[in-house]
């Protein structure tokens, strides 16, 4: 019986030894804090009401690239001082080959500013891509946009990419009032 036992569990080392060789897994990784001030770009005024999105994803190498993949997604709202904060994050997926994209994606909107960081008219932006900083306060710049082409122009700007519709209710409920305020009609179901 302890024979047997020995050979279960040489064959789960051998199996696991073997799949650490072949690539990279995910189980585990640490997300931020995420935290910062969102503000008007020209005149450094706090904006209130903005919804800031971040999402978490992996990232599966193929032939053609890297694609990603949705683990998940948090969402909050700025206070009157334009402030945002959302909790460190420590997320739990295995997904063999895939690894860790170790940057959040991040999208701040608010209707009548430039979505960030998609909008084209948006100075600073964080690096790499549509990340921003663990643990580091940022301060997040957005256009005022006074036409409405321009503000349209801020909504087709806006990536998604999977995030569920149900980890971003807010975010969703701002762009159908930026499409009211746009004249845009809601498709009957």
């Amino acid at each position: 019986m302890q024979n047997k036992t020995v050979k279960w569990a040489i064959r789960i080392l051998l199996a696991w030894f073997i799949l650490a060789a072949l690539g990279p897994c995910t189980i585990t990784h640490k997300f931020g804090p995420y935290y910062g001030k969102v503000v008007d770009q020209d005149s450094g005024e706090p904006i209130a009401g903005a919804v800031v999105l971040v999402e978490f994803r992996t990232l599966l190498h193929t032939l053609a690239g890297f694609t990603s993949h949705f683990v998940n997604a948090f969402e909050t709202v700025t206070n009157d001082n334009g402030e945002f904060h959302i909790d460190a994050y420590r997320a739990w997926v295995f997904r063999f080959p895939h690894k860790w994209e170790t940057n959040c994606d991040i999208t701040v909107f608010k209707p009548g500013f430039g979505a960030y960081p998609q909008y084209p008219a948006i100075k600073d932006r964080y690096e790499p891509g549509n990340s921003i900083p663990n643990n580091i306060p940022v301060t997040i710049k957005l256009p005022r946009l006074v036409t409405s082409l321009d503000r349209q122009q801020s909504l087709t700007s806006m990536l998604f990419g999977t995030v569920p519709n149900e980890k971003m209710k807010i975010m969703q409920q701002l762009v159908e009032q930026e499409k009211k305020y746009l004249g845009f009609v809601p498709h009957n179901k």
